[in-house]
């Protein structure tokens, strides 16, 4: 295949994808009447989610397009697949984390029921890994984050008082990543913030948001719908507009 021919397959794909959104072209899914999470501007609004070829095409409330699938999700918290930096043991889809970052360490083989595996970006600022015990309060990642770390938590009380931008949650001990985003809520984080440290901040830190990390047109639709508004517990998780749990 030539550069023209490349350069004209992907033409045809973003138009395909633009009539999508528009309502001309049915979509492959729908997500209806989702609460979803922006973590871009840490506040939740109803809409519906509209995937075609495994991405997001629009975001909005009232899509009248068709589908080959459409879903009500009866107003749930839509929340992006989180995003996982470095493998672990829990990391598996049923959890709600759809992806991981792998940051200087060899890459994995997939799995049905494991997430899918992307690099971090050439020039990604060198990460430090705070586990639960590290110190008290936010005194060891405050330190991490003057000398231009970004930095790895799993223990809310490390969150309090921090300058979040350069912080991700991490999984503690025997955990998953999904409960270390309930700790946090439980100590006061408010929820689309505690969503954004697991998915935006990993996905931005590492140079892979334009893939992963939010519920937003061009990237894969990765999305978990929760039981409630007070706990990151999925009943239902997407990767790539499939439902795998």
């Amino acid at each position: 295949m030539t550069r023209n021919d490349v350069t004209t397959a992907l033409a045809a794909q973003l138009r395909r994808r633009v009539r999508c959104a528009q309502g001309l072209e049915p979509a492959d899914l729908v997500l209806k009447n989702c609460s979803v999470v922006n973590v871009h501007l840490e506040r939740t609004h109803r809409a519906d989610i509209v995937v075609l070829d495994g991405r997001v095409v629009a975001v909005r409330d009232g899509y009248a397009g068709d589908a080959g699938e459409v879903v009500d999700c009866a107003g749930r918290l839509a929340v992006p697949g989180l995003v996982q930096v470095l493998a672990s043991a829990d990391d598996h889809l049923g959890h709600g984390t759809t992806s991981v970052v792998e940051v200087a360490t060899a890459g994995r083989g997939g799995g049905s029921d494991l997430p899918r595996t992307l690099r971090a970006a050439a020039g990604s600022p060198p990460l430090a890994v705070l586990p639960p015990g590290a110190g008290d309060g936010a005194g060891p990642a405050r330190a991490k984050l003057r000398d231009g770390h970004v930095v790895l938590v799993s223990s809310a009380t490390m969150l309090i008082g921090l300058d979040h931008r350069n912080v991700c949650l991490g999984p503690a001990g025997g955990g998953t990543l999904a409960g270390s985003v309930t700790s946090a809520i439980e100590a006061g984080v408010p929820l689309p913030r505690a969503v954004q440290l697991a998915t935006l901040n990993p996905a931005m830190a590492f140079g892979v948001d334009h893939e992963v990390g939010s519920i937003a047109p061009g990237r894969w639709a990765d999305v978990a719908l929760l039981a409630g508004r007070d706990a990151c517990v999925p009943v239902a998780v997407y990767l790539g507009g499939r439902r795998v749990s």
